[in-house]
């Protein structure tokens, strides 16, 4: 996940999703976004899309790219009472098995002399709370 520099990845679950090809979708899927790096040495974003049972995640040619030439991505997560994290983990016990309340991300992108960036915070509309 994320912080200054690049995500890892932003794995979560989901009864709600957009499957990419021929999968009828429904039910509840794994969707983690990655970054991969291309041929032409250049980042992308790619999304993989597993419906339940999960398999282990592992990058796949197949995953459809969302975006190229990416020079960062950076990921920000706020709890409940708007502290910022660079990281998140649900299944930890640091964060009491809470989800974050928003996710702020930040989206670089560069190809030759030309750069742009893309910034936004996502508030979730459902949140697990936190285990007391």
């Amino acid at each position: 996940t994320g912080g200054t520099g690049f995500a890892q990845n932003l794995r979560f679950t989901s009864r709600a999703q957009l499957p990419f090809g021929k999968s009828a979708g429904g039910g509840i899927a794994e969707i983690t976004y990655y970054l991969q790096a291309a041929d032409d040495g250049y980042l992308q974003l790619r999304r993989a899309d597993n419906p339940y049972p999960f398999p282990d995640f592992e990058k796949k040619g197949s995953d459809p790219v969302l975006c190229k030439y990416i020079k960062s991505l950076s990921l920000r997560f706020y709890d409940a009472d708007g502290n910022e994290f660079d990281t998140w983990d649900s299944d930890s016990d640091e964060f009491g098995f809470s989800t974050p309340t928003a996710i702020a991300v930040k989206l670089e992108l560069a190809k030759n002399a030309e750069m742009h960036t893309f910034e936004t915070t996502v508030p979730l509309p459902l949140i697990r709370e936190r285990a007391e």
